[in-house]
């Protein structure tokens, strides 16, 4: 299956623990540990399993992170952020399921969160928010997906060139 869904049965899943490795580490994106985001998440049917998703591919799964961080982690229903507190690096929160009241803790980095909670705000999709962003000041090889440094001729990983033709 592709995205955060179970693994087994292709259902949403609730997701209680998210790192983007990039944001946290403050540092230059594409470091062999830092491409991808770490997630565990709950099947009401399966119990527990880990996912990691690549960063540079996050157009394609960071909405389904939005509704998997906000649903409840006994059924699939939506529910509202309770209990919201910080914790270092990590906010940890309580959804407010309708049926089932609050559901256990949930841990996301902060950076990640306060992104979902922007794109709620404003009602619009990941990759709405994207094409409104400036371009970066690095590359990725279209080989490897490795980060090239700005100027450079070829990637330092695999030796492709990135120079336009």
């Amino acid at each position: 299956m592709h995205g955060l869904n179970c693994p087994r049965c292709g259902g949403p899943v609730s997701v209680f623990w998210g790192r983007d490795f990039r944001k946290f580490a403050m540092t230059t994106p594409g470091y062999r540990d830092r491409e991808w985001a770490s997630f565990k998440a709950k099947c009401p049917y399966h119990g527990t399993f880990k996912l990691r998703l690549s960063v540079a591919d996050k157009v394609s799964w960071f909405d389904q992170f939005t509704e998997a961080m906000l649903r409840c982690m006994k059924c699939e229903r939506i529910g509202t952020i309770a209990n919201l507190r910080d914790k270092g690096q990590w906010l940890l929160f309580n959804i407010m399921c309708p049926e089932h009241g609050l559901s256990g803790t949930k841990r996301i980095v902060s950076s990640l969160f306060y992104l979902v909670t922007q794109l709620q705000e404003q009602g619009i999709s990941y990759k709405e928010y994207m094409q409104t962003q400036p371009p970066g000041s690095y590359t990725l090889c279209p080989n490897c997906r490795h980060v090239v440094e700005p100027n450079s001729k070829f990637c330092g990983k695999c030796g492709t060139s990135v120079m336009p033709r």
